[in-house]
C-alpha cells in the first residue's frame, strides 16, 4: 500500500496572511513556504514552525525532498532562512522564486534591493 497523502497546515501565528505547509506523499516530504520572519520560534502559547515540523516528523533535523517558496513575499519566505541556517530543515532540492519577479510590485516600480533578500534564500 502506498503512503497516504498528508497535508499539514502549519500554524504561523496570529499575524495576517502567511503560509506554511508540510506535504507528505509517496514517501516524499515537501515544505511549502515559511510564514513570517520569526514564526519559526515559539512565542507564548504559539509553538513556532520549527517545533511543529519536528513534532510532525519526529526528526530534530527535518529532512525534506523539496523545499518550495511560492513567491517572494515576506509572509511566505520570512522564516525559511532561519529554518535552513539553524539546521531545522535540510532539503535535497529547492524551488525558489526570483525576488525581481515577485508579485504585487506596481508596474514601473523599481525592483527590490538585493539586500532585502536573505543570503540563505539566495543560496
Amino acid at each position: 500500500m502506498a503512503d497516504p497523502l498528508r497535508i499539514h497546515l502549519i500554524d504561523v501565528g496570529d499575524r495576517e496572511y502567511g503560509e506554511c505547509l508540510l506535504v507528505e506523499a509517496g514517501g516524499k516530504r515537501i515544505l511549502i513556504d515559511g510564514g513570517h520572519q520569526g514564526d519559526d520560534a515559539p512565542a507564548g502559547a504559539y509553538l513556532g514552525i520549527a517545533r511543529q515540523l519536528r513534532d510532525l516528523t519526529g526528526q530534530q533535523k527535518v529532512e525534506l525532498d523539496l523545499l518550495v517558496l511560492s513567491h517572494a513575499h515576506s509572509d511566505h519566505l520570512g522564516s525559511m532562512p532561519d529554518l535552513v541556517t539553524d539546521g531545522v530543515v535540510e532539503a535535497e532540492w529547492a524551488l525558489l522564486p526570483d525576488p525581481d519577479l515577485s508579485w504585487g510590485r506596481p508596474i514601473g516600480a523599481a525592483p527590490p534591493d538585493e539586500s532585502d533578500v536573505p543570503d540563505a534564500v539566495r543560496q
